[in-house]
């Protein structure tokens, strides 16, 4: 039987270079939704940023997605 990607952690990662086995896998940084008053604006402005996946999580993703 055919393997379903998982939706949420499809949604959550952003792949450069479609469809390359070396490509990397980017993810948005946690705990940046609400309750911002608290936190600085260095580090607001950091987690609007795009992070590189490490590579042990990065496999793991992979199966999850089917890449």
């Amino acid at each position: 039987m055919k393997q379903k990607t998982h939706k949420g952690a499809s949604k959550r990662v952003k792949m450069t270079k479609k469809g390359k086995s070396n490509s990397k896998m980017l993810k948005g940084a946690v705990n940046n939704s609400h309750l911002k008053r608290k936190k600085t604006a260095s580090n607001k402005h950091r987690k609007k940023l795009m992070s590189e996946v490490s590579k042990g999580f990065a496999k793991r993703i992979r199966r999850l997605i089917n890449q």
